[in-house]
């Protein structure tokens, strides 16, 4: 009898992790989003709050980590010459607005 061959398996899985990989990462640091209310209702009202104040579209926001005492992400405004993202912490504890690393 002849063995089926396992390099197409093997492609098939490594297609599947390669594709995978990346959206677990970003799954697990917005992760807080999904299991803690409080958080998510923390998160809803200050990209609310800097969407208005800024004068910013939510659409421009991309949220790149949540924790439980904030959140960070990159703003980069859909104009015809886009740009480059920049990124930006919101703290809860104080709805202060400021670059990422800083």
């Amino acid at each position: 009898m002849h063995r089926p061959s396992r390099v197409p398996a093997l492609l098939f899985l490594v297609l599947i992790l390669a594709l995978a990989g990346p959206q677990a990462v970003r799954a697990w640091r917005i992760r807080p989003l999904y299991l803690d209310a409080s958080v998510r209702d923390k998160a809803n009202v200050a990209l609310q709050q800097v969407s208005t104040s800024q004068g910013w579209n939510l659409s421009d926001m991309e949220i790149r980590e949540v924790t439980t005492d904030g959140l960070a992400f990159l703003h980069r405004e859909h104009r015809r010459n886009p740009d480059p993202p920049a990124c930006f912490a919101f703290t809860f504890a104080t709805s202060e607005l400021h670059p990422c690393g800083s």
